[in-house]
């Protein structure tokens, strides 16, 4: 069921208190229709079958909200910049924040402005996208942790035969569960790292022909 609440006396001062809560680590519950499994099903399977769901709670982190802008009135508008890790949901904000807030809160609208190091204005649109436009796959992967092979090892990589890397890896590559594949500047694809006794297994996921931005 779908209901509204005026709140005309609501003022932006009032909601900027409430957002500190939404900023670090904090427990979410994901929209009840969502992409999430449980059980084997689609959440928004579930939901629209009408059926019960105990929705899990997650974890998600929150680098920082700031207000764009206010718009008053009976049903006030809230505009906000959100810079966010994987996993969080912006529609469970606007709902939460509404919870804190005792008028309701709903998602009106929503714009991605920059994902994996990647901003909107670098975007092209669909009728724009030609070969010599595309970005090399290293520069839009760039968020991933780097190993590099040797000659050596490029071409066992490429003709799919197994890599391992001696030694240990950087904190940065084990907090990453993929790694971009490297050798002399040129982007060989994906892995993921798999420590064993001497050294990193590199798992392929996926094997990059050297200096082409297109499969």
């Amino acid at each position: 069921m779908i209901a509204t609440t005026p709140a005309p006396n609501l003022t932006c001062d009032q909601v900027t208190q409430q957002l500190a809560a939404f900023q670090g680590k904090v427990e979410q519950i994901p929209p009840k229709y969502s992409a999430i499994q449980v059980g084997g099903r689609r959440l928004y399977d579930m939901a629209r079958a009408g059926e019960a769901v105990e929705v899990p709670v997650r974890t998600v982190e929150i680098y920082g909200v700031e207000v764009l802008g206010w718009t008053p009135g009976e049903f006030p508008e809230l505009q906000v910049a959100i810079a966010c890790g994987s996993g969080t949901y912006i529609r469970a904000i606007a709902r939460d924040l509404g919870e804190l807030l005792a008028v309701g809160g709903t998602l009106a609208a929503l714009e991605r402005t920059e994902s994996g190091g990647l901003t909107i204005d670098t975007t092209l649109a669909l009728d724009n996208v030609t070969p010599e436009a595309l970005i090399s796959p290293a520069i839009a992967l760039a968020h991933l942790p780097a190993v590099a092979l040797d000659p050596g090892q490029a071409l066992d990589w490429g003709h799919g035969r197994a890599v391992v890397m001696p030694g240990e890896m950087t904190p940065e590559q084990k907090a990453s569960d993929h790694l971009r594949v490297m050798t002399e500047g040129d982007f060989l694809g994906i892995a993921q790292p798999a420590p064993q006794e001497d050294g990193v297994r590199l798992l392929a996921q996926v094997v990059w022909p050297p200096d082409s931005k297109t499969p």
